[in-house]
């Protein structure tokens, strides 16, 4: 896949978001960043009540059929903090003047 600008990820997250009925248009940058907000203080309400994900659990490798991924993110991840922080980081958009990339080659370096 190599290199993602944060507004390539924003796009496809975008689409993703759409495609499921959440938005039908991208949203504005007041918006994006009032929601961003919302998602941090939803992060520390998950923190102040110790609510961590269990990755370790939600990543063993039990069949599908047995723990779908949905489940298994439902009893696992999802309000924790660390959902509620990567939900942050979706809600904002980077506009295209930011110089910022991800590199997802998996060697942990950006």
């Amino acid at each position: 896949m190599g290199n993602l600008t944060l507004k390539e990820l924003g796009r496809r997250a975008f689409e993703t978001a759409k495609a499921k009925g959440f938005h039908d248009e991208p949203i504005d940058i007041p918006r994006a960043l009032m929601l961003t907000v919302s998602e941090l203080a939803e992060a520390l309400e998950a923190d102040r009540k110790n609510k961590r994900a269990d990755l370790s659990a939600f990543f063993d490798k039990e069949p599908c059929e047995i723990f779908p991924f949905r489940e298994k993110f439902e009893v696992h991840v999802k309000d924790t903090f660390e959902d509620e922080l990567a939900d942050a980081g979706f809600d904002y958009v980077a506009d295209e003047e930011v110089d910022a990339s991800f590199d997802d080659d998996g060697d942990d370096e950006f």
